[in-house]
């Protein structure tokens, strides 16, 4: 099956029971209470087909900047601290976002073991509540999240199907 969208590693969602998987994922209370399926990520991912967004504690890959009272996406975030690691040498602050976004197109290549890739379907559909009330920012840090995507989209397998209050095993 062909998809897009947020995904994530096996051993950031397994083993965990549904109120919890919503804490660490970054899903609304109660949206994985009717079951859940987890797709495998099957195809390879190059570096344009995706979108780094840092944690699920950034829903959408945005953080609050508090200082100035806006948001800003994670990915840019990061290029304006490389840049300046480079002293705003723009050649050698994109070569080493492109450094580092290699690095995490190998991440997304994973196929086997704890850290393959990994995307959930909650049962419950999208509601009309705007995306951030669907998708809170997670409390849980250190749950990783790339979002594969639209016109990118990548073969997935269905691997589970978990029932009501059931939990993935590992």
């Amino acid at each position: 099956m062909q998809m897009r969208g947020d995904v994530t590693t096996f051993a950031s969602v397994a083993g965990f029971a549904p109120d919890e998987l919503e804490r660490r994922i970054g899903y609304r209370y109660r949206r994985l209470s009717q079951g859940y399926e987890v797709y495998e990520l099957r195809q390879a991912v190059k570096v344009d087909d995706f979108v780094w967004r840092d944690e699920t504690r950034y829903s959408g890959g945005w953080q609050h900047l508090e200082d100035g009272g806006e948001d800003a996406q994670r990915i840019d975030l990061l290029r304006w601290d490389l840049y300046k690691q480079q002293n705003y040498n723009d050649a050698n602050g994109e070569k080493e976002l492109k450094a580092f976004l290699d690095r995490e197109t190998e991440k997304l290549n994973v196929r086997v073991g704890p850290d393959r890739i990994v995307k959930l379907r909650p049962l419950i559909g999208h509601g009309a509540a705007k995306w951030w009330i669907q998708y809170p920012n997670a409390p849980v840090a250190r749950v990783p999240q790339w979002t594969i995507l639209k016109g990118r989209e990548k073969a997935f397998v269905k691997i589970a199907s978990v029932p009501p209050g059931g939990v993935l095993r590992r």
